[in-house]
């Protein structure tokens, strides 16, 4: 830490004498008043809404912030020539620029322990076979016979309704630990959203930090949420096998962790122009097919379908890198002088740095279509019969599913290569509104439901049929978007040199 000047730079911006000591003092005047008027229950609540409020919300602004402040200011092209290497640039603007938000968070955690351990009466009951033990919360009025509501499988604590927040399995260790995730989550995504925005050269500090922090709290108050049911479940079946759901959450929690932090230090490796390869990105890309694939949503899926459990799983494999082109065409934001490199980089003797300069956009898009091919050959091994499923044909569906994906990946392209660059983004948006919503909505409206297969993969048709319109529509549209490709390398000054 005392090596990076950038964490320690963070750190003098953040904290000062008047903040170190007053932030103890207030807050624990706060609770202190909470504890008095609401007993140690309102303090469990509050220690955790101020956690996710002020540390994962508000500190996200911060993360986000410190960068677009550069920018905006004009010292991030400065930053930028420093020796200082991507990986210290990423965890000292992560943690530096948050310092603050982490030290009200510690209070907050403190207070949460402190309301626990402070007394029985703040220690619930909470019953392994019938034998009461310390919990979080307690419901009102337990009764002898309410033991056996509230009993559960040997060594699992049961789930108190009524109030209190429903975290996992009611452990406050487990419970600090998922907030403490929740955070360095939330933190590592504003960090590589302002490098996203830096890469593009835009900066709108207050406008955009304020989103962030929105953004981040309703996520965050919904992933509290989501701890009720995680607490309700005393399992998750991944790949056949029953995990303990507590265990898998946290689990999945921190390894998105961990892939957020690398993906924000790749981001930061290409915005100080270091080379890498993309090896990281397509490593995420196979994760995440893993671990989608893994959770099959129910046996009677498998059964109503009539496939087998391993076509479904291909299918939701493939369905995950779709989505991941998606949101890489617009992310990346690929551009005329990014092609022309890479068309540079195919010419060169030996191709050398060819693969490094391929945008990720397009190394997911073949490996969707790898995806999607296998789910076909599957689909016809599984069952001559496969044809037609609940009058779907899954054949057109997934080919047309992937041919319109290169419709609407030269759409965005088309939008990029065009003169107002700052409006891409919102055109290509536009166009896929009017293509996915518009269109098939007016053709509902006139009664016209079987053309609907013109602009949607519904796989309601034969299946020549059904992707004839996605390949005439993707290459008419690849055909524009090299001849605008053409047109504006044209113009560039390396091609008029």
């Amino acid at each position: 830490m005392r090596q990076n000047p950038e964490f320690l730079r963070n750190l003098w911006l953040e904290f000062s004498v008047m903040r170190l000591v007053a932030t103890p003092l207030v807050m624990g005047l706060v609770f202190v008043l909470l504890y008095n008027s609401q007993g140690a229950g309102g303090v469990l609540a509050a220690g955790a809404v101020l956690f996710i409020g002020v540390t994962a919300a508000w500190g996200s602004g911060l993360a986000s912030g410190a960068l677009l402040r550069e920018m905006q200011g004009g010292t991030w092209p400065l930053q930028r020539l420093t020796a200082i290497h991507p990986w210290p640039m990423t965890w000292g603007k992560l943690f530096g620029a948050t310092a603050y938000a982490w030290y009200i968070g510690a209070w907050c955690l403190l207070a949460m322990v402190y309301a626990v351990w402070s007394g029985t009466e703040a220690l619930p009951l909470v019953f392994e076979d019938g034998v009461a033990g310390p919990g979080l919360f307690e419901p009102d009025g337990l009764t002898g016979h309410d033991v056996d509501l509230y009993r559960v499988h040997p060594g699992a604590p049961a789930r108190a309704t009524g109030e209190g927040w429903g975290l996992i399995n009611q452990s406050l260790p487990l419970t600090i630990t998922f907030f403490i995730g929740i955070a360095l989550f939330f933190h590592a995504v504003a960090l590589m959203s302002a490098l996203m925005q830096a890469s593009h050269r835009k900066a709108v500090v207050r406008r955009r930090s304020l989103l962030v922090i929105l953004a981040m709290i309703g996520l965050g108050f919904a992933l509290m949420r989501m701890t009720e049911h995680m607490a309700g479940s005393s399992s998750v079946v991944w790949w056949g096998y029953d995990w303990p759901a507590d265990l898998f959450w946290l689990v999945s929690l921190y390894l998105f962790v961990g892939w957020s932090l690398l993906g924000a230090t790749m981001l930061m490796r290409k915005e100080l122009q270091v080379p890498s390869r993309p090896w990281i990105w397509l490593g995420f890309v196979v994760f995440l097919n893993v671990y989608f694939a893994g959770i099959l949503p129910t046996v009677a899926l498998v059964k109503n379908t009539g496939l087998d459990e391993t076509t479904l799983r291909f299918g939701l494999a493939t369905a995950t890198t779709v989505l991941l082109s998606y949101l890489m065409v617009f992310i990346e934001g690929t551009n005329v002088v990014d092609i022309s490199r890479l068309l540079q980089r195919l010419r060169t003797p030996g191709r050398r740095g060819v693969f490094q300069e391929f945008p990720r956009w397009l190394l997911t898009t073949l490996a969707a279509w790898l995806l999607g091919i296998g789910l076909v050959i599957l689909i016809a091994v599984n069952d001559n019969n496969a044809w037609v499923l609940r009058d779907t044909n899954l054949y057109s569906l997934v080919l047309a599913s992937l041919l319109f994906l290169m419709r609407d990946l030269a759409i965005v392209l088309y939008a990029r290569f065009a003169d107002k660059k700052e409006r891409a983004t919102l055109a290509a948006v536009a166009y896929l509104a009017i293509l996915y919503y518009l269109l098939p909505w007016l053709l509902h409206v006139a009664g016209l439901h079987g053309l609907q297969y013109l602009f949607l993969p519904n796989g309601q048709s034969p299946w020549l049929l059904g992707i004839l319109p996605a390949l005439l529509q993707a290459g008419f549209m690849w055909m524009l978007v090299v001849r605008r490709w053409l047109r504006e390398a044209a113009a560039l000054p390396i091609a008029q040199s």
